[in-house]
């Protein structure tokens, strides 16, 4: 079951530029100990980007092996940038040989400000 699938939230405070790219992925790892310090690394790396409003890094309760990325940029041209940056390379790499599954990835993209 993805864990994304159920979530109901109400977003609270400043609410980023409508088209806003929005990329929730869920994944079950190999080494939870070795994914995590990478993961966070890259999280505090692209938190420092221009365009990135939100890069979250969860870990399942339950399952250990489970992580859950929230991830939120100003436009599409700040994802595009994202996934160019240098560190991104580095981080596929170790994603590839960690990964065991991968349990769901979207793309969204915000239309409408409240």
């Amino acid at each position: 079951m993805r864990l994304h699938a159920s979530y109901n939230c109400t977003l609270l405070g400043d609410m980023p530029e409508e088209n806003s790219v929005i990329v929730i992925a869920e994944l079950s790892v190999k080494d939870a100990k070795l994914f995590k310090k990478h993961a966070l690394d890259i999280a505090r790396l692209s938190k420092a980007e221009a365009g990135c409003s939100r890069y979250d890094v969860f870990q399942a309760s339950q399952d250990k092996n489970t992580f859950v990325f929230i991830e939120e940029y100003e436009s599409q041209a700040a994802f595009d940038a994202h996934r160019k940056m240098p560190y991104m390379d580095e981080f596929r790499k170790i994603r590839s040989e960690l990964v065991d599954k991968y349990l769901g990835v979207d793309e969204l993209k915000r239309t409408k400000r409240r």
